[in-house]
């Protein structure tokens, strides 16, 4: 990536943009995730792992010319990834002897500093990563111990408001749990590195995630794709996870974040049993063996349409039921369970769903063996109170998606 950048070539978003390095912050944007991607600057940290004398020249031009472009796509989000990617790459940009650069380059960290400490995030989001930020700078460059505190005091308030009491974003996205991850364990490092001590409420909240992110985590190291994962960097999941120095396992149910798992062998079992976020999948099931993915839900697009995107959040896209005039996405809480004895472990849930002759209830219990090689389930559909009087038989659809990797062949048992 470093290469490419470095010979005017800029992928992102799925778009490509090729020209002069410097060029590429006027050139027309191909759509505005691609703008987005390259005004948060995260691309430096492929200079950075690059780590050539020519990346470092590359990579301060362009740090300077977008010093100096004024943006629209410069939300406060874009705003404060950049001041994160900035810091963290001031060591490599600034290099191991001063020069012209060095001036430069700290006035423009400075007047980013500045205004992402003007901000004023209205989303519970923007606040975290606002803290975030300010947490980078604050160890990235010196003369900072009052920016220090002030950013301690934010995030240590802030994130327990994001990472919930099991360890689940509050979001209920496994991907936004690894970003934060990803996010905050830099900062504990950090910390720790300098010997400074490292708020408790960071530290508890780290702790917590861990267990939450192999919980949603497949054999293959992958995150299970729910409420808006899409296709994840599995890099990024094992960096983590060599971080995990206390190991726990996995839990088998988390009712704040609403997921249940079971786990024998090389057998894995994921199901959705919470208030339907960003997609519309209750009591949705994902099934592994091993490193192999069998039923999956289809996942989000990384960069599609919106018409794409509210496909892939709809109940179709899910392996779970539908049925026909009733709502499923009603933001009721499932009611979960998990049980385990010697012969293997069971989930229990109900979720309650609305149409216009009243409501019925689906209840679900999927049982997996100690072998981890069978794997049975039960959908019952039931009324849910007195004013279901009909007795026509409900239309009701049940979608398992096979891995792409899977292939089905018709079989007859005698």
């Amino acid at each position: 990536m470093a290469q490419d950048m470095a010979r005017g070539k800029f992928s992102f978003a799925g778009a490509v943009v090729a020209g002069k390095p410097v060029e590429v912050f006027d050139a027309t944007p191909p759509s505005a995730e691609w703008a987005i991607a390259l005004h948060n600057l995260s691309w430096l940290q492929h200079f950075v792992t690059g780590g050539h004398e020519l990346h470092r020249i590359v990579a301060r031009s362009l740090v300077l010319k977008w010093g100096e472009q004024r943006s629209g796509f410069r939300t406060p989000m874009v705003c404060f990834r950049a001041l994160i990617s900035l810091s963290s790459a001031a060591h490599f940009l600034l290099g191991p002897s001063p020069s012209s650069f060095e001036k430069s380059f700290y006035e423009l960290a400075e007047k980013l500093i500045h205004r992402v400490l003007a901000t004023r995030p209205s989303a519970l989001g923007e606040n975290f990563w606002q803290a975030v930020a300010l947490q980078y700078a604050s160890l990235a460059f010196r003369g900072s111990e009052s920016l220090r505190d002030q950013a301690n005091a934010k995030l240590c308030t802030v994130i327990n408001e994001v990472i919930l009491p099991d360890g689940g974003h509050v979001s209920r996205n496994p991907q936004a749990l690894l970003e934060v991850l990803l996010a905050v364990i830099p900062i504990r490092d950090a910390m720790v590195a300098k010997r400074e001590a490292v708020p408790q409420a960071l530290s508890a909240a780290i702790e917590r995630m861990f267990p939450m992110l192999r919980m949603l985590s497949h054999g293959d190291r992958g995150l299970g794709n729910f409420q808006g994962v899409g296709a994840t960097e599995m890099a990024g999941i094992k960096t983590i996870v060599e971080h995990d120095t206390i190991a726990g396992r996995p839990l088998l149910c988390a009712p704040h974040s609403g997921y249940c798992r079971l786990s024998h062998r090389s057998g894995l079992l994921i199901m959705d049993t919470g208030v339907p976020g960003e997609c519309n999948s209750p009591l949705a099931i994902e099934f592994s063996d091993g490193p192999h993915r069998i039923f999956s839900n289809c996942g989000m697009p990384g960069s599609a349409t919106e018409d794409w995107r509210k496909a892939a959040a709809d109940i179709a896209a899910h392996n779970t039921v539908e049925i026909a005039s009733f709502e499923s996405g009603v933001k009721n809480s499932p009611a979960a369970e998990v049980i385990t004895s010697p012969q293997g472990s069971l989930i229990n849930c109900t979720n309650e769903i609305s149409g216009k002759s009243g409501k019925v209830s689906h209840h679900r219990t999927v049982f997996l063996s100690q072998t981890g090689n069978d794997l049975r389930g039960e959908d019952r559909i039931s009324p849910a109170g007195p004013r279901n009087t009909s007795s026509e038989p409900l239309d009701y659809t049940i979608r398992f998606h096979l891995h792409p990797g899977v292939k089905a062949t018709l079989t007859r048992k005698e």
